[in-house]
């Protein structure tokens, strides 16, 4: 018995005894806030027995994270209070399969910190992860015919813009047909409208097993625009009916993106187009700051600045900034610069490859004078099959606005898969640009299978031929003038890329009137003391056409002239005459006196000069007032009854005009 009650107590104490386990919720109110964590006691937290603030004991954890309510399981260990782990069975749905595991504090398990303690194991996150602008299959995670954007707030020249949280076109309708082959893509961000893009480098196939970095990014499309942020490359293998991840390549450009220029966080977007591509934009930029504070404008031939210096520029070659390539000035397949001889060119916008609908599908043309554009034309490599037009237009950003030049939709530029030469024209209803407007191209429609598009401005005035200035005197239209050279011209802006040249007034139309008289016929009797109208009879000369005469009196049209008038007498001692306005009744002129002595008979003549304006057409008298009334000859005497062989008119009174306005 004694034996027996041994190996009882014996076993009694191998034996683990059940202890008692309590279910509670995490945290209580203390001053209206709630509290999870001890205060004073590290790694203790509040528990709630039975989930009743009124039984709250302390206990320790490193069991769970410390977030209000959540289910817990403790139990009393010698002297101290001890959360076991969650309450599992709280809730049927709650299984360790949770997407919230409620594990403890770890963060520094998971931590580089190169100033502090590394963890034991540190998180490494991949490109992938990084969610701004992340580029991912749209549809279900299997695949799909498009790509999402996630979304990211944009800084621009002078404002934030919401982009991403969008998708793409669908792209699988670009996979090349010849099996075993593939086409890179790539998924790019309009900066100026925020909308995502797709380029397709549909030249030359790949091979469909090119898969690492390495093989697939020299046939990566490189942005036609430094607007066309790159975010991501992707493959598309012939015959695939969907697009995954397996196909997606990241080339987001945080950290000095294209090229030199910089990406999405360091190269500006201010409205000027400088060479983002293949040269750094702040050396370009600083480049043509300092020629135009040496020269003061823009433009060694008035509108273009000469490249000598500038990465292999030649003398005479001026900056044009457009799209197409200049060799020499910048190394690349695509460069926001080309030059040429100085003298206007057109407006060129190319767009390689397979088409597809897009807006700012070419680089943008900055005008830098006043330029008239008015013909656009349209041409492409490849026009499609087996039906469809391909659609463009070209919008223009003036002080931040953006609008169609062809405000007629039904005229923007358009070209018929049939059609059988590849090029058509059309008329914009906008063609008067200011210098600092902004072309930017856009691709409205397609056609199947269309691809390598070319616009063309044509610019007025381009070509010896056909310089397009129009020139109007009023009555004559000179039409492809060249060059304008006027003495003391003035030139005045519209505003709208025309201009009015003045030129100071030359006009003096030449008017003589006078008395005439048969020969040997005296000029007639003077009376004394009255003013008289002395005989005006003949217009000898009328060059505009100002003048007429009737009854001894001179009618002028409206306008400004200068005259000299003069008239003879004979002993008619002092002597005036003057311009008498017969429609106004008042004098417009006066005549200096002059004295013709009667006493020897003497002969002489009254005179003046002067200028005067009238509105409208207005009858004039020349009058003469004598001290002395002499008959017959008075008003002067006749050559031809006092000297032989004269035959020729009698002239008396003259008055000569020039209209000067």
């Amino acid at each position: 018995m004694k034996n027996l009650k041994k190996v009882f107590h014996k076993y009694n104490k191998s034996v683990e005894k059940t202890k008692v386990q309590y279910s509670g919720l995490l945290g209580m109110i203390i001053n209206g806030a709630k509290r999870v964590n001890h205060p004073t006691r590290v790694n203790y937290v509040y528990v709630r027995l039975r989930d009743n603030l009124s039984e709250t004991v302390v206990a320790f954890n490193d069991k769970v994270s410390a977030a209000y309510d959540v289910p817990v399981l403790i139990e009393r260990k010698k002297n101290k209070w001890v959360v076991l782990g969650r309450d599992v069975n709280r809730y049927e749905k709650w299984s360790n399969t949770v997407a919230t595991p409620y594990l403890p504090k770890h963060g520094n398990q998971h931590s580089l910190n190169r100033q502090g303690v590394v963890g034991a194991d540190p998180v490494w996150v991949f490109p992938d992860q990084f969610m701004p602008l992340l580029v991912y299959p749209s549809g279900s995670a299997i695949g799909s015919d498009g790509y999402i954007v996630s979304p990211y707030v944009l800084q621009r020249a002078s404002d934030f813009i919401y982009v991403g949280n969008t998708g793409t076109i669908g792209v699988k309708q670009y996979a090349p047909t010849v099996s075993g082959t593939a086409y890179m893509g790539l998924v790019y961000l309009d900066r100026l409208t925020g909308n995502p893009g797709v380029l397709i480098a549909s030249g030359t196939p790949m091979d469909t097993n090119f898969s690492s970095f390495p093989e697939v990014l020299p046939y990566v499309p490189y942005p036609v625009s430094s607007d066309q942020e790159p975010l991501y490359a992707f493959k598309l293998v012939s015959g695939s009916a969907t697009v995954n991840w397996d196909n997606l390549y990241n080339v987001r450009q945080f950290f000095g993106g294209g090229g030199t220029g910089g990406g999405i966080s360091d190269a500006p977007n201010d409205g000027l187009y400088y060479g983002r591509r293949n040269l750094g934009w702040t050396d370009l930029k600083a480049y043509f700051d300092t020629v135009y504070a040496a020269t003061g404008t823009v433009g060694g031939t008035g509108d273009h600045e000469s490249l000598t210096g500038l990465l292999g520029g030649t003398s005479n070659n001026h900056w044009h900034l457009s799209s197409p390539q200049t060799a020499g000035l910048v190394s690349g397949s695509v460069t926001s610069l080309h030059s040429h001889s100085g003298t206007a060119s057109d407006v060129i916008f190319g767009m390689d490859g397979v088409l597809f609908a897009t807006t700012g599908s070419a680089l943008p043309y900055l005008i830098t004078r006043p330029t008239t554009i008015d013909t656009w034309y349209i041409y492409s490599e490849k026009r499609g099959m087996p039906s469809g037009t391909i659609i463009a237009d070209v919008n223009l950003y003036r002080g931040g606005v953006s609008t169609t030049i062809f405000t007629n939709q039904a005229n923007r530029p358009m070209l018929a898969f049939e059609d059988s030469d590849g090029w058509a024209s059309t008329t914009p209803g906008l063609v008067n640009f200011l210098e600092g407007d902004i072309l930017v191209p856009d691709i409205d429609q397609i056609s199947t299978g269309s691809s390598g598009l070319v616009l063309v401005g044509k610019i007025a005035g381009v070509g010896a031929s056909s310089p397009g200035l129009v020139v109007k005197d009023g009555s004559t239209t000179v039409a492809n003038v060249n060059t304008i050279t006027a003495s003391g011209a003035t030139i005045t802006t519209t505003g709208q890329g025309l201009a009015t040249i003045t030129v100071a007034s030359t006009l003096r139309d030449y008017i003589l009137v006078r008395d005439e008289k048969t020969n040997g016929t005296d000029g007639g009797s003077a009376t004394a003391n009255t003013y008289i109208a002395r005989d005006i009879n003949t217009e000898v000369n009328d060059a505009g056409g100002h003048c007429s005469v009737s009854a001894n009196r001179i009618t002028l049209a409206g306008g400004t002239y200068e005259c000299s008038i003069y008239a003879p007498f004979l002993d008619t001692n002092a002597t005036r005459i003057i311009l008498y306005n017969f429609s106004d009744s008042a004098t417009e002129l006066y005549g200096q006196p002059a004295y013709i002595t009667s006493s020897t008979d003497g002969g002489g003549y009254a005179r003046f000069c002067g200028v005067f304006t009238i509105a409208t057409t207005k009858t004039f008298e020349i009058r003469y007032i004598s001290q002395s009334g002499v008959a017959t000859y008075g008003l002067g005497a006749s050559i031809g009854s006092r000297a032989s062989n004269d035959n020729d008119v009698e002239i008396y009174t003259t008055a000569e005009f020039w209209k000067v306005a």
